[in-house]
């Protein structure tokens, strides 16, 4: 009796490891089907997940920074920033983004360059608004009569009155001539047609006052004073580079992100 319980004992042990080993193929397989389906599940949220930030952030923002890229080849002051504000400061979906530096990036471009450029443009309209100013009064400062040495106190009195008055009557249509003219001055392209219509009457009225100025009429004037501003625009142009490459080096890395899977 023990002899045979001794045998079927035995043979059991025999059993144990192709037991083991089905139960291992077995849990294996488990664990295969279990890491598959989770497989699956992580690249259909990671799928959704990339859908909607392209829906939500990055087909948005590539649509601003191209319309930002137009209006900063044309030196506008502001370019366009609404989306960008909904999206990072309203919405705050920067989280949907998935690459930090890509999101540094987007915060620097935001941020510091664009207020940079604006700080370049707006420096250099004021800058050519003061220098039109100044040489435009003394253009006219110089077609009236001079002080001549000799005159009598009464006389040289009487003339700087004369010039005085004059002055002042030719300031406000200097200003009027010379403001919002700088803009186009910097871009080296008229005015639109209704603003030059306006330009060229203001111009008529400064000749009223001042008929020896070197220009026949604002067309000649303004071609002459846009030349007096190579330096400047040369300073525009690179705030420009600088920010253009900036805008299009971020929507290389939307257009990766916007591809098709």
């Amino acid at each position: 009796m023990r002899q045979s319980h001794l045998v079927g004992s035995l043979a059991l042990w025999e059993k144990v490891p192709d037991i083991v080993e089905r139960l291992l193929y077995i849990g294996a397989g488990a664990l295969a089907g279990l890491g598959g389906s989770w497989l699956l599940q992580k690249k259909a949220f990671k799928k959704q997940r990339l859908d909607r930030a392209r829906e939500k952030v990055y087909g948005p923002l590539f649509w601003e920074l191209g319309r930002m890229r137009q209006q900063v080849s044309d030196l506008e002051f502001n370019p366009s920033r609404q989306v960008a504000d909904r999206i990072r400061h309203q919405e705050h979906l920067e989280w949907m983004i998935e690459s930090k530096e890509l999101r540094l990036e987007i915060a620097e471009l935001y941020d510091g360059h664009i207020h940079g450029y604006r700080d370049v443009i707006h420096n250099l309209i004021k800058k050519i608004h003061e220098k039109l100013t100044t040489h435009l009064l003394e253009q006219v400062r110089s077609t009236l009569p001079q002080i001549q040495t000799g005159w009598s106190p009464e006389k040289l009195a009487s003339i700087q009155r004369m010039l005085d008055e004059r002055m002042r009557d030719v300031e406000p249509h200097v200003r009027n001539l010379v403001n919002g003219l700088a803009w186009p001055v910097l871009r080296a392209r008229l005015p639109d047609q209704e603003d030059t219509l306006r330009r060229r009457s203001y111009y008529q009225n400064l000749l009223a006052l001042a008929p020896k100025l070197t220009w026949s009429n604002f067309d000649d004037y303004l071609a002459e004073a846009t030349k007096m501003y190579d330096s400047e625009r040369a300073k525009a142009e690179e705030a420009k580079k600088n920010l253009q490459n900036r805008i299009e080096k971020i929507q290389r890395e939307f257009e990766k992100l916007l591809k098709p899977d």
